[in-house]
């Protein structure tokens, strides 16, 4: 997974090593990784989110990509309230 993130031979910053361990797949060259709290030294995956690159993907604006993590909260949520609509 390493070599599959790596190019031109330059190391993987620990963020983006982190976030690929913790997907279990090699991030690709449109994914971003963002630390939460700021602290570019805290790479827990608490503090680490998906930031997609572009602004084709699902809940961007024009010029802005879409933070996964959030795409992925307001879905749950929208699941929810549908489940308590429906009964």
């Amino acid at each position: 997974m390493y070599r599959a993130m790596q190019k031109s031979g330059q190391p993987i910053l620990s963020h983006r090593w982190a976030m690929a361990k913790h997907l279990g797949r090699p991030l690709t060259s449109n994914e971003l990784v963002d630390h939460m709290n700021g602290d570019k030294t805290d790479w827990s995956i608490g503090n680490l989110r998906l930031y997609v690159r572009g602004k084709q993907q699902p809940g961007s604006a024009p010029g802005h990509g879409t933070y996964y993590h959030e795409w992925q909260l307001a879905e749950s949520r929208i699941r929810e309230l549908e489940q308590l609509l429906t009964g």
